[in-house]
């Protein structure tokens, strides 16, 4: 493959990625690799659409390929981060959050990223901290705010147990708690899974088990997806 072609076939890629058409992406890039198996941008975007279709163990290696690469790549080490919270390994990702801030402190969304993971490890104050600096930096505050409302209830609550931490969490939608909720209509929740939908990863509209309402991950998966795309739920 001439140089040309490759840089075209990047650009397609890039594209097919860009329009959330993360399998067909995920195929062209890898083609790339396999001719230029240095190509440290085909890495991080494979990585991307493949984190995008729940592959979170395959995308992790093509980060750290991206690092190996670049050791002062600080987007690999917060994809890294990203990749890892989605697998449940919150302390590593905490650690590579922190790492992609030592090498750009500037970069919004690996305070996003730390801030959730601060948010996951039960360090509130630590959460609301790297929240306020995510909103400094971008002034799009979103759902940060009801994050760190969330953080600062808990941390206000005198002797806060696990059972009123859980609460807190579930009534603002972060719980962890991924059961089928059989009390969703009288809690005027708009599915069985929306007291945890904050807390799962997004994903690309190629992933079998996305959400059609919010484009996060369904703790119900492929068979509840079904059931919802047939007759999808609506967001006040």
């Amino acid at each position: 493959m001439e140089d040309f072609e490759a840089e075209v076939l990047f650009d397609q890629a890039r594209n097919l990625l860009e329009q959330d058409h993360d399998s067909k992406a995920e195929m062209l890039f890898s083609q790339i690799i396999d001719t230029y198996p240095d190509w440290e941008g085909a890495y991080g975007n494979r990585g991307l659409a493949r984190m995008r279709l729940g592959h979170d163990e395959m995308a992790l290696e093509d980060f750290r390929r991206v690092v190996e690469l670049d050791p002062e790549d600080a987007m690999a080490y917060a994809r890294i981060a990203e990749a890892l919270r989605n697998l449940g390994r919150h302390l590593e990702a905490l650690e590579m959050a922190t790492k992609a801030l030592e090498i750009d402190s500037s970069d919004p969304d690996a305070y996003y990223i730390r801030g959730w993971l601060f948010f996951y490890c039960g360090q509130y104050a630590s959460a609301i901290e790297d929240f306020e600096t995510f909103i400094k930096l971008t002034d799009e505050p979103g759902e940060v705010c009801d994050m760190q409302a969330v953080a600062q209830a808990i941390i206000d609550t005198p002797q806060a147990d696990g059972d009123t931490v859980e609460k807190l969490l579930r009534e603002n939608g972060f719980s962890k708690n991924t059961e089928y909720n059989d009390s969703y209509l009288e809690e005027d929740l708009f599915c069985p899974y929306a007291h945890c939908v904050r807390m799962r990863p997004m994903r690309g509209e190629d992933a079998a088990d996305v959400c059609p309402v919010t484009g996060f991950s369904c703790p119900g998966d492929i068979s509840m997806v079904f059931e919802c795309s047939q007759e999808p739920f609506e967001l006040d």
